[in-house]
This record gives structure tokens, C-alpha cells and sequence, in this order.
């Protein structure tokens, strides 16, 4: 894929989250610091901004698993550190904390060097992780860097140099036309939609279209969480259904989305672990899909509201269709209390 200039936003240390009024930067503009933190949603692009970040005299790239599998190497000292992938080696672990505490060991070991760690948001825990790093950081301090999603001349720029895409503007008024625009910010999902309607092929109604881009980003493409998660081939329907579940009841609730954690959890965003599904594990893996957002730490959101709309309806048809779940039911959720379907949910 071609590469285009990305910005990034620092996340408030005050634990916040507010990111209002916090400008976005090039990566340059924290090139001096000693140890940052990069997170962005998967498939945002963190590995090839450490690839690239890393190709200087002074940087050197290494995957968070090499890192704690390999004894010291000699190509690791005195040199900036870009360790990818915390999200890697923490998905199937018993002990999320155990591989965190093997790259600080690590670190620690190799002098306290200075460092950029990346990891996929749902996967950070948030001022716990943050606060177990500054032991390990060369002044004590980390700074949280937030990955920015592509804007409008980032996707047209990406586009244009798509030999698959024969009018890159025409794309762009397709995928606005049939509500996906947003979807296009993820490089990953980009991609993958192109190759999905190759030669402009878009389908033809609206169920279809929404039907094939969830089908394209449910899909998980990192080798490493393949390997660590999966013991058996993945049932995409199963997991489209779950995912329809938790938006259903997003939606009908009135919630923002769901907390990951317990102390991430307010009115807003009730703990993704209680809510009531027949597979939990399969909940869990399909809140850490990209059909997910994580617009703060530890806590997420569908990646567009009407992926969310789609998958709820999706999910409920079915139990209609296959579980006898009665339409009455369905309709007195989501209607006022004058008898009509709220505007939100229609």
C-alpha cells in the first residue's frame, strides 16, 4: 500500500482521556522523547510507523516477542528501541501482565534504554500499564501517543495510487453513498474493501454492501493473534452474530459502548464481561476485531454507527427467523411510549 503522512495525538496524563483540545502532530515532534506509547485500533498502520520510524542509525525495530524470547543481542544497545506488538504476545496469555512484565524486565536489563512500544488499544490497560512502564523509562515518564485515522486526503492520496481502483474520486462518492466513508480510514479495512469490489464492482442494495464489508473487516489478518487465539477454524458467522449482539444491545440500551475493564465503566460504557451471551470467549474476540473501535482507552465503540445498526438487525432477524425470539418483544424494546419505534433505532 502506498504510504501517506499520518498525524498523531498525545493522550492527557490526568487520565482523562480528553483529546479536544490536544492538537495532532507528525511523528517528528516526538522523536526526542525517551519512551512513548503508540496505540491505535487494528490494522491502523502501527507497524509500518515503526518500520519506518526505526530505519535511522540510532532506532532499531524489534517485535515484542523477540525481544523477550531471544537472549541480549548486541544490535539492541545504545540504540532507540521500537518493540511492536504488546497486543501479540498478550493474546492468548493466561496472564496479560506476565509478557508486559518480560518486556520491562528487559528493558531494565539492557540499561533502561530509550523506547517506543505499540500495542492495539483494547489490548492497554490503560494508567495500570502506564504506570508499571515509568520504572523502566529512562527519566521515568511515558507518554501515550494515539494513532490518527486517515482523513479525506490521506484515503483519496492511497486511492489514486491503487492500481485495482480506476477512479479514485468516483470510489470515494461510492463508499459516501452507501454510508462506509468512515470505514475507509483504517489503511487495513481500506484495502481490503478494494480488493472486495476490485474493478468498482460495488454490490448492488444496501444489505449486501454492509453484508460483505463486515464479512471483509471481522477478518483478522495478524498471523501472531491467528496463532495465539484460535485453536479451531473461525466460524465467521458466529462471529458476526456476536458482534451483532453486543450492538443490539448498545443500541437498544441508549449506551456509548462498552468498558473493558471494571474501572473503566460509567453510564455510558457498561463492562463488556457482563453482558449475558451464550460463548463469552467469542464475545470477547468479537468486541477485539476491527468491526470495533476504541475511541479511549479501555473502551469501545462499533467502528460506525450503521455497521452497528446493521449488525444488530442482522442478529435479531436471526434469532426471529431461527430461535422463535417473538417480533412483540423485539418491537416493545425498541419502541416509546406512545407504541412508535424511537427515531435512533428505526
Amino acid at each position: 500500500m502506498h504510504l501517506v503522512k499520518r498525524t498523531f495525538t498525545e493522550i492527557p496524563s490526568d487520565g482523562t482521556n480528553d483529546q479536544i483540545h490536544v492538537r495532532p502532530q507528525p511523528l517528528s515532534a516526538y522523536q526526542n522523547l525517551p519512551a512513548y506509547v503508540l496505540l491505535g485500533d487494528p490494522g491502523a498502520g502501527k507497524t509500518t510507523t515503526f518500520e519506518q520510524e526505526a530505519n535511522r542509525e540510532d532506532a532499531f525495530y524489534v517485535t515484542a516477542r523477540d525481544l523477550i524470547t531471544f537472549e541480549d543481542r548486541p544490535e539492541w544497545h545504545d540504540k532507540t528501541l521500537f518493540i511492536d506488538g504488546l497486543d501479540e504476545i498478550r493474546a492468548g496469555s493466561l496472564d496479560a501482565r506476565t509478557p508486559f512484565d518480560a518486556i520491562r524486565a528487559r528493558l531494565d536489563k539492557l540499561g533502561r534504554p530509550r523506547f517506543r512500544l505499540s500495542c492495539r488499544e483494547a489490548d492497554w490497560f490503560s494508567a495500570a500499564d502506564q504506570e508499571r512502564l515509568k520504572s523502566v523509562s529512562p527519566n521515568g515518564q511515558v507518554t501515550i501517543l494515539h494513532l490518527d485515522p486517515l482523513n479525506e486526503e490521506n484515503i483519496l492520496e492511497i486511492l489514486e495510487h491503487n492500481p485495482r481502483v480506476q477512479d479514485a474520486e468516483e470510489f470515494w462518492k461510492q463508499a459516501n453513498k452507501r454510508g462506509l466513508d468512515e470505514l475507509l480510514t483504517n489503511p487495513q479495512i481500506l484495502d481490503m474493501l478494494v480488493n472486495a469490489v476490485a474493478d468498482d464492482n460495488w454490490p448492488d442494495s444496501r444489505k449486501q454492501t454492509f453484508e460483505l464489508a463486515c464479512q471483509t473487516i471481522i477478518r483478522e489478518h495478524n498471523q501472531e493473534h491467528i496463532d495465539a487465539t484460535r485453536t479451531e477454524p473461525v466460524d465467521e458467522n458466529q462471529q458476526l452474530n456476536a458482534a451483532g449482539f453486543l450492538c443490539a444491545v448498545q443500541l437498544i440500551a441508549g449506551n456509548a459502548g462498552y468498558a473493558l475493564s471494571r474501572d473503566m465503566v460509567n453510564t455510558e460504557y457498561p463492562e463488556l464481561n457482563n453482558a449475558v451471551f451464550v460463548n463469552m470467549k467469542l464475545l470477547n474476540e468479537a468486541a477485539r476485531t476491527k468491526l470495533f473501535k476504541a475511541p479511549v482507552e479501555g473502551r469501545i465503540t462499533p467502528v460506525h454507527r450503521h455497521v452497528a445498526e446493521y449488525l444488530a438487525a442482522r442478529y435479531l432477524a436471526e434469532r426471529i427467523e431461527y430461535a422463535s425470539l417473538p417480533i412483540g418483544r423485539i418491537i416493545a424494546l425498541i419502541s416509546g411510549e406512545d407504541g412508535v419505534v424511537v427515531a435512533e433505532l428505526r
